[in-house]
């Protein structure tokens, strides 16, 4: 089973850092990030250690989409 990840802005320090948070697929995260985000999920940041909320705009793709709005899907 492949996991992928996603990177995280932090809203502190700006700097961007790999999320904890691990998912099957590209498919299953952009699903359940609506859940995450109405959950309040917070990721401690690598580099300042301050909590940081996931957001549309603060969260990447490595090596693919900068804006993870790019990629949702509209129905």
């Amino acid at each position: 089973m492949q996991t992928d990840s996603i990177e995280v802005r932090c809203r502190h320090c700006s700097s961007w850092f790999e999320s904890p948070v691990r998912f099957r697929s590209i498919e299953a995260f952009l699903d359940g990030l609506d859940a995450v985000r109405n959950a309040g999920g917070t990721v401690q940041c690598a580099h300042c250690r301050h909590l940081t909320p996931f957001t549309d705009t603060n969260i990447r793709i490595p090596g693919g989409v900068e804006d993870i709005r790019d990629t949702v899907r509209v129905a």
